[in-house]
């Protein structure tokens, strides 16, 4: 299998209400994925997925489209759940969102509309298409714990960016 790896985590309302500044938390997590990419490259990984979400997914891309213009060999797949996806967010993440799809070497979409499993489906088709999933993960049961427990069963490397949960 080709050294690749897939990005999973929180939205922002889930990482916004960890400190009394989301802002220094989001620092701390693009830091730690930018290291953990930058890492990954080092140990010969060339080809990252994306699930597209608002939050993690959306950095980790950034950061590998951000390390592709700075020359990196790198490829980036995003992952959509369905056709439309992101269409209903703010203008911000709107923008981001199309930004991201544009650097993008290949685009898939598992669905033609919303169903009610297609977000674990990508998650699943992320991980089944990888060796090694990127997780930053507060500890809670979500989507999140969920992609890892599979990237776990499926005999997946794991590289791990904790975050602290602090229930409001």
């Amino acid at each position: 299998m080709e050294r690749s790896a897939c990005f999973t985590g929180h939205r922002p309302e889930k990482i916004d209400n960890l400190q009394p500044s989301g802002k220094r938390v989001v620092t701390y997590i693009k830091k730690q994925l930018y290291q953990a990419v930058l890492n990954a490259l080092r140990q010969g990984y060339s080809h990252f997925y994306t699930g597209m979400a608002r939050g993690v997914d959306l950095y980790a891309a950034e950061i590998v489209l951000l390390l592709k213009q700075r020359g990196y060999p790198v490829k980036l797949t995003a992952v959509l759940p369905f056709e439309g996806h992101g269409g209903d967010w703010s203008a911000d993440w709107r923008q981001r969102h199309e930004q991201v799809l544009k650097g993008c070497d290949e685009v898939v979409v598992l669905n033609q509309e919303y169903t009610s499993g297609c977000y674990q489906q990508r998650n699943e088709y992320m991980v089944d298409h990888s060796s090694r999933l990127i997780a930053v993960w507060n500890g809670t049961k979500s989507g999140t714990a969920n992609t890892i427990q599979y990237a776990r069963l499926t005999g997946k490397e794991v590289d791990m960016i904790r975050i602290p949960y602090h229930p409001e």
